[in-house]
């Protein structure tokens, strides 16, 4: 389902490029060429788009979807991944709004749905009260907050998922 690999490459290292290969749970081998080269350290997610598609579909047609955007939250939740999903770990900086300060941390993505997770600070020397209709577009189909009041400096994390429009027929 996941897996990590460190490589740190000597400055000495003569080849121009780095081979290896991952072999998945169901067989897939993909070969990996990485140029070595001085660069800080970098995340990549790799899946197979068919696979995906299919896997998902299968998942979020288990149920009708708004239990299944139910689901997603509880999977996000617990950081559990969710068959034939691309999980996508965000590193863009937080952005502001007002007292708000607002981090993509993970994004879900399925064949129908589409799962953000998202870290909430509170920038202001006074309490916050955050509901769900605060941070959710109005068209999401769940929202969870781990918590809604959130003192000066505190962080929560919000869980939202919506319809996929990039590969929803909706």
């Amino acid at each position: 389902m996941r897996g990590d690999i460190y490589l740190s490459v000597p400055e000495t290292y003569a080849a121009a490029t780095i081979s290896f290969f991952a072999t998945t749970k169901k067989g897939f081998v993909y070969k990996f060429g990485c140029r070595a080269e001085s660069v800080d350290a970098q995340q990549i997610f790799i899946s197979n788009p068919a696979l995906v598609k299919s896997d998902a579909a299968d998942w979020e047609a288990e149920t009708p979807r708004d239990q299944a955007a139910v689901r997603l939250i509880q999977a996000m939740a617990n950081n559990q991944t969710v068959p034939g999903y691309a999980i996508r770990h965000a590193s863009a900086p937080p952005s502001r709004i007002g007292d708000l300060e607002v981090q993509l941390i993970a994004e879900y993505r399925g064949s129908g749905l589409l799962g953000k997770v998202i870290r909430l600070t509170n920038k202001s020397a006074e309490t916050l009260n955050i509901t769900e209709s605060d941070i959710a577009p109005r068209d999401s189909l769940a929202v969870s907050l781990s918590t809604s009041t959130l003192k000066s400096g505190a962080s929560t994390t919000a869980y939202l998922v919506g319809v996929n429009a990039e590969t929803s027929n909706d």
